[in-house]
């Protein structure tokens, strides 16, 4: 998957390495605010992180006003 190309938002959830594709940062930034409560909501699936595209947009919207 290419979160930086998926304009429409569907069932796929990205990986950290596709969240920190997409921003740019690095995946021990994405670590860094998870452990600190900031950051975009995110999931734990398992043993496993996920995060919604969906959620991640409307962070960075809200972090942006």
């Amino acid at each position: 998957m290419t979160p930086a190309n998926n304009s429409a938002d569907n069932d796929e959830l990205w990986t950290a390495d596709d969240l920190s594709s997409y921003l740019k940062i690095p995946k021990k930034t994405l670590a860094h605010w998870r452990l600190h409560g900031t950051g975009p909501p995110w999931l734990h699936i398992g043993k496993h992180v996920r995060y919604r595209p969906s959620d991640v947009r409307s962070w960075l919207t809200e972090a942006s006003t």
